[in-house]
């Protein structure tokens, strides 16, 4: 199946994280951590100088910046390399585009990202590739979340085949599962709605054609684009996973794309009429002197300003990030 987070017995349970060079296979997270321990381990190395954290605000909140840096580094590195070859179709029943170096042989959920492509080429495959990368988050990161809702088991064992067949009738009847499914972007304009506040933001598409089946897929998505968590108070919360960057400062990104956020997915009007999407990784490996950041999606750019309007800028949602360090570690 997917690439799942590994366990290593240790004195407590003991967290790392490690990438294979350029190009090669991700090694994924190893290990959640206990509690108060999580940051300190981290720092420290060890378990032999470590204190009582727990109750402490200012130590929670390093621990969350870890955990996010650790997110937006594993989300570059994934749409990064991805640019490097094509990716295929998603029915909603794959999880996205992933290389095949990355993926288990015979694994039919994860489409494969073929055929070897530059860096710079375009490949009219923008919101395939940011879905690969945002799939791929949420396999890794969300592995005990769904082991806890009982999903991974029961998409373990569904038949593919099967999944195919009665996928349709589990979108209509909006009974489509994070831990089961995967997005369906037709076009970049359709991730306009990722912090699923409203779809009437697709009304500002002007090809009838994208607008109509960016609004036609907007139930399904969103049904995937949050997690419930239940409270001590027995109430269920929905925690989006994306956060909407005030559109206030489109004008200002578009002018200065070097005060995006790293890891932030960006939404731009193109003269194609699918748009354009891309993820501002955290690679210094794109321009003419190889040393600009890189956005990324089907291709790789340096953005000194963009040409078009920025529509629309993601960033992780600082809650979400929150939720899984907290509950679940990585």
């Amino acid at each position: 199946m997917f690439f799942y987070l590994k366990y290593i017995l240790y004195p407590g349970i003991y967290l790392f994280w490690s990438f294979i060079a350029q190009g090669s296979e991700v090694v994924n997270y190893l290990a959640s951590l206990e509690g108060h321990s999580r940051y300190c381990i981290s720092e420290q190395g060890d378990f032999s100088d470590c204190e009582d954290l727990s109750g402490n605000n200012g130590d929670s909140e390093k621990l969350d910046q870890i955990y996010r840096d650790r997110i937006l580094e594993y989300f570059s590195d994934i749409v990064f390399e991805n640019a490097f070859c094509r990716c295929e179709g998603n029915n909603g029943c794959t999880r996205g585009c992933r290389l095949a170096s990355l993926l288990e042989k015979g694994n039919p959920t994860v489409r494969k990202c073929v055929g070897k492509k530059s860096l710079n080429r375009p490949s009219v495959n923008c919101a395939k590739h940011v879905t690969g990368a945002i799939m791929a988050v949420v396999d890794d990161f969300l592995t005990e979340y769904c082991k806890s809702t009982e999903e991974r088991i029961f998409w373990a064992k569904m038949n593919y085949q099967q999944c195919d067949k009665s996928f349709r009738r589990t979108a209509n009847n909006n009974n489509a599962n994070i831990c089961r499914h995967g997005f369906i972007f037709p076009a970049a304009y359709c991730m306009l709605n990722l912090d699923g506040q409203s779809s009437r933001v697709y009304n500002s598409i002007s090809n009838r054609g994208i607008r109509k089946v960016c609004k036609g897929w907007n139930r399904y998505n969103q049904s995937l684009l949050s997690i419930e968590t239940l409270l001590e108070t027995g109430e269920v919360k929905n925690i989006p996973l994306f956060k909407r960057i005030s559109s206030e400062r489109n004008k200002e990104f578009q002018r200065h794309p070097d005060r995006i956020p790293t890891g932030a997915i960006i939404i731009t009007k193109l003269l194609r009429v699918q748009g354009h999407v891309e993820v501002k990784t955290d690679r210094n490996e794109c321009g003419k002197d190889k040393n600009q950041t890189c956005f990324c999606s089907d291709y790789c750019s340096e953005r000194l300003r963009y040409s078009y309007p920025v529509l629309a800028v993601f960033e992780w949602n600082p809650e979400f990030i929150k939720y899984i360090s907290t509950n679940y570690g990585i």
